[in-house]
């Protein structure tokens, strides 16, 4: 049963290798990515050490682990058995092993690969990676890995889109903190371009939407969410909202002409006021299948039926002025008062202390003349006048 599970294994993998090294074959931009050249090309926050690996957060280029370490495997290099590689004992912070600058064309899809293994023959302890693109963890469902062969080489990949960009920093990064273990080894670095033209999105892999925000405008709510190219190219995108304890219904789709690769906008102009929404992103591919984004929710307040009120209007130059607002005061941010030239003579940036039972004193004093008070709300502001009179002889 186990072989015949590991041989399926293995086919299924030339196949998807093959595959994808047909629409990835553009030229090998990382230099120096099979180490032939020694430790040169990329740098790294780990220390390097030419002629051991014993201490954790140093690394070494050598033919071999053992010849660095003697608790390491003797295993080759991937690229021929007898070159150079990198061989890292694991640091216990959160460290960059590995990274280097390139130049990119924008709006291009790239793949970065590599070979790695656990050197450590008697540990258990298993070191996990990501990738990050100009600091930025990939996007990709498979960019988080582990390094779970030992003494055995083990090929990882993740998919990447330029966008704008027209640079990249590409590292790799050590996510295990574990002391004892946490040893292993890179090899045949890759970043290659990918063919997207004439139909061959197909192959690349397809990330779902991603909501990223969701925030009240006034008495209508904003979506900022993202799709890749493959989502634009070859789906219907719809926005999707639910109130507790009911089905998600569609309340928009977004036509292709509106939509590009990275952030998008959709504004849901008729919310359901005063209780919690949910909103989603669903995409629809020409296969049939159907991807749906995270989740987001949100509590929608409708401030047309929240009044703020100024009293007594007008206002003699000897009484305080009340402020009474019939909403929540916490979704009061400031309030500042103007003279009729706009100069702001009055502003308070915490008010909630000085409300009770919805109204407020505010500690100012007036003299005679016409103001403006604004109210901020935190989605609108909110101005009114008051008129100070002046003291009767």
């Amino acid at each position: 049963m186990f072989m015949k599970s590991s041989l399926l294994s293995t086919l299924i993998f030339i196949l998807l290798s093959l595959r994808l090294s047909a629409q990835c074959g553009g030229p090998n931009l990382v230099v120096n990515g099979n180490f032939s050249a020694g430790n040169t090309g990329f740098f790294s926050a780990y220390t390097y050490n030419p002629v051991s690996c014993y201490v954790e957060g140093e690394y070494s280029i050598a033919t071999s682990g053992s010849a660095v370490h003697s608790s390491f495997c003797t295993t080759g290099d991937h690229t021929t058995g007898s070159g150079l590689y990198m061989i890292v004992n694991g640091s216990p912070s959160i460290t960059n092993v590995w990274c280097q600058n390139m130049a990119v064309s924008p709006g291009t899809w790239y793949r970065f690969s590599f070979w790695g293994m656990n050197v450590c023959v008697w540990c258990g302890d298993t070191p996990q990676f990501s990738v990050s693109f100009n600091g930025t963890p990939a996007a990709d469902p498979c960019a988080t890995f582990t390094f779970n062969t030992t003494c055995s080489w083990k090929y990882y990949e993740v998919y990447w889109h330029s966008g704008s960009s027209t640079s990249v920093t590409i590292c790799i990064l050590n996510l295990n903190t574990y002391a004892i273990g946490n040893d292993f080894a890179i090899d045949d670095i890759e970043f290659r371009s990918c063919i997207t033209s004439g139909g061959c999105t197909a192959f690349l892999p397809v990330y779902t939407p991603i909501l990223q925000d969701v925030k009240q405008n006034q008495s209508t709510v904003a979506l900022t969410f993202t799709i890749d190219e493959v989502l634009l190219n070859q789906s219907k995108i719809f926005v999707e909202r639910s109130t507790l304890n009911n089905e998600f219904e569609e309340i928009g789709e977004i036509k292709s002409d509106n939509l590009k690769i990275g952030s998008n906008l959709f504004v849901d102009r008729y919310p359901i006021f005063n209780q919690e929404m949910h909103y989603r992103i669903k995409a629809i591919r020409k296969d049939g299948s159907t991807l749906y984004s995270n989740v987001k929710s949100i509590v929608v307040k409708n401030f047309d039926e929240q009044i703020i009120s100024l009293f007594p209007n007008p206002l003699p130059h000897s009484q305080p002025l009340m402020l009474e607002y019939t909403g929540d005061i916490k979704d009061i941010q400031y309030i500042v008062i103007s003279d009729i030239a706009g100069k702001a003579l009055y502003r308070q940036d915490s008010p909630a202390s000085y409300f009770v039972n919805n109204r407020a004193v505010l500690p100012v004093q007036l003299s005679p003349g016409c103001y403006s008070v604004t109210v901020n709300l935190g989605v609108r502001l909110d101005t009114q006048k008051i008129v100070v009179l002046g003291s009767r002889e």
